[in-house]
């Protein structure tokens, strides 16, 4: 397989501390168009993000440089490492079968897409592993371990994290889980009393990413004068705009939004961002940032309207590629105030439901022609005919219902109540019971049904000409 040259965190220099939502302890690495792997690994490993500083910090240099700094290394994949390729960062979040592991990251190039990642690592010959999407998509190239970056030791088998100035948190890691989550032991240590105390849970442990908080502490506690009054979604065409759009898996969408400053005096640099999750509650795990736009000034007691059909990349927003109902809603932080206001969940105004489903196209109408008798024709009697008809997308196997009417007698009479949909059936009228029915001219109409689908029927008009 030939190998596929990912430059996914080449460039480490003084950067961006936001990066597509997210806030990051250090901006040593710039965000740029797609993400960028390094950025990311620092988001999520504060610890180590503590100790980057100068050049060197390329995707692929972390293994070495953290081993200078006391950090534990290894060749085994575990929950809450740091796995380095030859020019490739990425943080551990759960380990699969037969040596696999997945993933979040994110590429500086876009070649695997832009903003927060997720893929699972198969291994394979040698010192190489394979990856592949949460959509079972195969990427070209072999991606060549350096290692799996854990954590810094304090003591025998201890890591720690600091909580506050305060306070900090030791643990015991699992023999597959480096996370102060996944550990056990847990330890507060009291920096000003130099004091110990066993805790039975992981309650006190920080969540990954940034400060710790995986980026919704980034959202200010003071509530704003502005608020999110309504968000509606539409097609790309935005013919129709609503509360409410049903769409396949990755296909355009805009987002329609009114913010309202509610108070006495005018607001300045107002930062409106845009998110998807799968519930209305804002904080959990499956919140998703799409993109967010900025607004100079709202006037107090006025309103602003915004409308996004792109994301921080430039790309179209699309669907997501998986099915099920997702909530879009909005965060706006007015900066120079530092205050914000969420998506009630209380307003159904304040939220948009996404249903995203495969389309399944309809079956092909079925249909019925009769061919004979043709509409007037005339039929004798004392001749021999043959009912003839056709069908479209019927299925096999399906069986129709003949009946004849006659005006003379205003009356509809069954010719065979279920007979092949084989296209033909003999009608001889001297025969019984059609000698003793038919005793005159008379105006008269066949109908035939498809007794497996009733409401595929169709009649047509001809004559009788009854012979003595």
């Amino acid at each position: 397989m030939v190998a596929l040259l990912l430059l996914s965190g080449t460039e480490a220099f003084s950067g961006d501390l936001k990066c597509y939502g997210k806030t990051s302890t250090t901006s040593h690495f710039v965000c740029g168009t797609y993400g960028n792997c390094t950025w990311w690994a620092a988001y999520m490993r504060p610890d180590i993000a503590a100790v980057i500083s100068g050049s060197g910090w390329n995707g692929g240099q972390w293994h070495g440089n953290l081993v200078s700094e006391d950090f534990d290394v290894g060749l085994e994949p575990k929950v809450g490492a740091i796995v380095e390729f030859s020019e490739h960062v990425a943080y551990i979040e759960e380990l699969g079968e037969k040596g696999s592991f997945s993933v979040s990251e994110m590429d500086a190039t876009g070649q695997l897409g832009s903003g927060i990642l997720h893929a699972t690592y198969y291994p394979g010959s040698g010192n190489t592993y394979h990856r592949k999407t949460d959509l079972g998509t195969s990427v070209q190239g072999n991606w060549s371990l350096q290692g799996f970056i854990y954590r810094r030791q304090s003591g025998t088998n201890i890591y720690c994290d600091d909580i506050s100035s305060l306070w900090g948190i030791c643990w015991t890691p699992s023999s597959t889980d480096v996370s102060c989550q996944g550990g056990e032991n847990w330890t507060l240590y009291d920096f000003e009393q130099g004091s110990m105390i066993d805790v039975s849970t992981n309650e006190y442990c920080l969540s990954t990413g940034g400060t710790g908080g995986g980026g919704d502490n980034d959202i200010p506690t003071k509530n704003s004068s502005v608020k999110v009054r309504e968000i509606q979604i539409s097609d790309d065409d935005d013919e129709m705009i609503s509360h409410s759009l049903i769409k396949e898996p990755s296909q355009k969408y805009h987002i329609h939004s009114v913010l309202e400053n509610t108070g006495d005096d005018d607001a300045y640099d107002i930062e409106l961002q845009y998110w998807i999750s799968e519930n209305k509650t804002f904080g959990d795990d499956d919140d998703e940032y799409l993109a967010s736009d900025w607004i100079d000034q709202i006037d107090a007691g006025e309103s602003h309207e915004d409308r996004k059909t792109q994301d921080e990349s430039g790309n179209q927003l699309r669907t997501p590629n998986q099915e099920g109902l997702f909530y879009i809603f909005a965060i706006v932080i007015v900066h120079e105030d530092n205050s914000a206001n969420i998506s009630d969940i209380n307003d159904d105004d304040e939220y948009s439901k996404l249903t995203v489903k495969e389309y399944i196209p309809p079956p092909p109408p079925m249909e019925i022609k009769i061919t004979d008798p043709s509409s007037g024709e005339k039929w004798k009697t004392d001749k021999n005919h043959s009912i003839n008809w056709g069908t479209t997308n019927v299925p096999k196997g399906s069986h129709v219902k003949i009946e004849y009417y006659l005006y003379e007698k205003n009356k509809w009479y069954v010719l065979d109540d279920s007979t092949p949909n084989d296209g033909e059936k003999n009608w001889d009228m001297e025969n019984k019971p059609y000698r003793d029915i038919i005793k005159k001219d008379t105006d008269a109409k066949i109908r035939i049904t498809v007794v497996e689908y009733p409401e595929i029927s169709i009649e047509v008009k001809f004559k009788i000409d009854h012979k003595k």
